[in-house]
């Protein structure tokens, strides 16, 4: 295992800061523009692979709202 840069520490720590304060923009801002993020584990009705910012903005629209009401 290797030991993380300061540079991989930031951007790791800006990718929860996005996420957690429910700044979807800037979030996705942080994936290439055709990233993908998978989820193998994703229940039924939800997507298991998004690829792209436009995708992946667009299903996390609903983040901040979904995560308030819990």
């Amino acid at each position: 295992m290797t030991t993380p840069t300061p540079i991989r520490t930031a951007a790791r720590q800006a990718f929860l800061d996005h996420l957690a304060a429910g700044r979807v923009d800037e979030w996705t801002d942080l994936f290439t523009e055709d990233g993908v993020l998978e989820f193998p584990y994703a229940p039924p009705g939800y997507p298991t692979r998004l690829q792209g910012r436009d995708e992946l903005r667009a299903h996390m629209a609903a983040f901040p709202r979904r995560s308030a009401s819990r």
